[in-house]
């Protein structure tokens, strides 16, 4: 697994990356051990200037998950960077949940046409 983390307007200090690195690790556990050893996880944590910025929020920070079979986006704004890291974990865990979802119901789909077509066979 390869994480690349990139600050934009702002510092990355060691305290702020192993706090990344720890609210991440939690989403990251979702993706299968052998699909790991190809994923990559691109995050930006960005200080909007008082030009772009949108009403209070101030942070910016967003993740590109890179996974051998597709790849899954969030984003989450805020005031304050620790819980807009927060929220960003949560939304790429309910991202992460949804994509194995999809891929489980297409193999049960796959599934239920084979059993189908088996039954009308033995009729």
């Amino acid at each position: 697994m390869d994480m690349h983390l990139q600050g934009i307007n702002l510092d990355l200090t060691d305290d702020l990356r192993a706090y990344v690195e720890e609210k991440l690790a939690d989403p990251l556990r979702l993706i299968a051990p052998s699909h790991r050893a190809g994923t990559r996880l691109r995050v930006t944590l960005a200080r909007t200037t008082r030009r772009h910025r949108q009403g209070d929020t101030l942070y910016r920070v967003s993740a590109h998950l890179t996974l051998p079979k597709g790849a899954v986006q969030a984003e989450e704004q805020g005031e304050n960077l620790r819980q807009t890291v927060v929220a960003l974990k949560e939304t790429l865990t309910r991202e992460l949940r949804q994509l194995r979802e999809r891929r489980v119901e297409a193999g049960r789909r796959g599934a239920r046409k084979a059993k189908q077509s088996l039954q009308d066979g033995e009729s």
